[in-house]
């Protein structure tokens, strides 16, 4: 939504080293202030004390439950239980624990890949996992085979991805999950980050910093200066890695390993938002995650040049494809070369160049700009949603003028040149979404979808809301719920107390209370009702637990009853 010919305000460039390659990173459509945040380096979970850097100890117990989550990226050896796409590894094993405490292997399918042998389990990096039986720690694969067995190291630390491990004569190395040593940790050692699936290798004997992605691979290298005593400072955001050391900034593609840019400054620049498949990424200063700022300053990366925000914005937002900038109490909106666009703080815009402006004179009217230029004016209408629009298709609210013969609160579509559309009004009326539908009604109690051109494309309901995140929309009729699809489709008739889509891992999941105070949960993939049960169920990525008279009862995601326990 972008235009590149906003005005002819001068540029504040900075020359940049900046790369074309991009990932395909998806960005969130809600509005979010940018990142305020940064990492500074931890050891994770271990079985002898970690080292860490003093200003990051109250975090330590919150990072190491992080750097325990799900890998990415591509696995040297792929296994029957491992799923790899183009950026994302999906491990179908997992763990459960019986009543002693003891942990054993399962998949996704319920079989059970190992007995419950395992004092100690860790969730799986790129396809393995550390485990500890009795005293002796190991590493498993998704399909149950040990890679590295137990006593082979004294010590074995889950490191980014990858796994640092002792021998008895306390010598470290850096391992991959097959066992296989990447790196002697003689005269090195390993920094972890709360963030992401990266490290950074400090090798003291040859005086270099190195960043490192969740296989081991060097993605920067950069000297260590012996005037600074702090290590590196990183943040991750959306795929893109920020390293920040003796006042030089690198944006780093984590997925490609490619430089995207690198600039000198005295402060740490977060990745904010990469939007267009990261041929634009927004910057902002941040400090350690306990430390307040007075000013936040911000940067745009965008036509291979770096653009200085600070005397354009006090702060930059990422709104509905759009970055935004809002100076004092006004709002604007910028284009891909850092211009300083339309004033938004009161209009509805397609981009810099179309939108409506509302003129607050008595009567009240709205203006319709079209290439700059005010094309129409459609007078005793008022704005009803200031923001961003899809499908050029506006929505105006009629303003109470005997004039006009217009009252309050009727709800008109215009399109981009000013006309009426759909030759009718409502009671209530949305912009139109994602999925090219609007939630309208023509008298209270009575809401329907309608599609771009004015069709109707479902039945009345009481109320309909489109669910947070998801394509569906939830409607209720009679009290009861129901579910439509993104083209209005009825999914799940109104039958229900409650209807609640579960996202897991895109599993398309519905969880569902029934008229008789039965709980469901339905697969939308599959179109039928996986099970039906007295108590409410709790669904993972990996299967479904339920507690019933004092039993847990674990189903694998299409319903099947693979474990149970006291």
């Amino acid at each position: 939504m972008m235009n590149n010919n906003l005005n002819n305000s001068q540029q504040n460039t900075t020359d940049v080293t900046v790369n074309n390659t991009y990932n395909n990173t998806q960005t969130p459509l809600s509005q979010q202030s940018l990142n305020n945040n940064y990492n500074n380096g931890l050891k994770n979970q271990s079985n002898e004390k970690p080292k860490i850097n003093k200003i990051i100890m109250p975090i330590i117990l919150v990072a190491v439950v992080m750097i325990l989550a799900g890998g990415v990226f591509t696995f040297t050896k792929k296994s029957k239980n491992t799923v790899v796409t183009k950026d994302k590894i999906y491990t179908s094993a997992f763990f459960l624990t019986n009543k002693e405490g003891k942990y054993a292997l399962f998949n996704d399918d319920g079989e059970q890949l190992s007995e419950f042998i395992f004092n100690e389990a860790g969730e799986f990096f790129n396809g393995t996992a550390r485990v500890r039986k009795d005293d002796a720690y190991g590493i498993i694969d998704s399909n149950g085979k040990m890679t590295v067995d137990f006593g082979k190291y004294k010590r074995i630390i889950s490191s980014s991805g990858l796994y640092e491990v002792s021998t008895e004569d306390y010598h470290s190395f850096l391992i991959n999950g097959t066992g296989k040593v990447l790196y002697d940790l003689e005269d090195k050692d390993v920094i972890n980050f709360s963030d992401g699936y990266y490290s950074i290798l400090k090798d003291t004997k040859n005086k270099t910093y190195s960043l490192l992605n969740d296989q081991g691979k060097i993605l920067k290298s950069f000297p260590i200066s012996e005037k600074i005593e702090n290590d590196p400072s990183t943040n991750e955001n959306e795929g893109y890695i920020s390293v920040f050391y003796n006042n030089k900034n690198y944006i780093i593609n984590e997925q490609t390993g490619k430089e995207i840019a690198s600039f000198d400054d005295t402060q740490h620049y977060c990745v904010n938002e990469v939007l267009d498949d990261g041929k634009m990424i927004t910057l902002n200063s941040c400090v350690e995650w306990y430390k307040d700022q007075d000013k936040i300053y911000y940067k745009l990366i965008s036509n291979n040049k770096l653009y200085d925000l600070n005397n354009k914005c006090d702060n930059v937002y990422y709104e509905n494809d759009n970055i935004t900038c809002s100076k004092g109490e006004k709002r604007y909106l910028l284009d891909k070369n850092a211009n300083v666009g339309i004033d938004i703080s009161d209009i509805v815009y397609i981009d810099n160049d179309n939108y409506i402006k509302e003129k607050k004179e008595s009567t009240r009217s709205v203006d319709f700009y079209k290439n700059g230029k005010v094309i129409k004016n459609v007078p005793c209408r008022v704005i009803s949603t200031n923001s961003y629009i899809n499908d050029k298709i506006y929505v105006l609210e009629t303003y109470k003028n005997s004039a006009c013969g217009t009252d309050y609160f009727s709800y008109e579509y215009y399109n981009s040149d000013g006309e009426k559309l759909f030759n009718t009004s409502f009671n209530s009326a949305t912009v139109f979404d994602k999925n090219h539908l609007a939630i309208v009604s023509k008298e209270e109690g009575n809401y329907y979808l309608m599609d771009t051109t004015g069709k109707k494309v479902t039945n009345d309901y009481n109320y309909i809301s489109k669910e947070s995140d998801t394509k569906y929309y939830e409607v209720v009729k009679d009290g009861l719920s129901g579910l439509l699809d993104s083209k209005g489709q009825v999914v799940l008739d109104c039958n229900y107390k409650s209807v609640l889509v579960e996202n897991k891992d895109a599993k398309n999941l519905v969880q569902l209370t029934t008229n008789d105070s039965k709980y469901a949960i339905y697969n939308l993939t599959t179109k039928k009702e996986v099970i039906r049960v007295d108590e409410p169920p709790s669904t993972t990525s990996h299967y479904i637990s339920v507690e019933n008279d004092g039993e847990k009862q674990y189903y694998t995601l299409d319903g099947k009853m693979f474990y149970s326990r006291k």
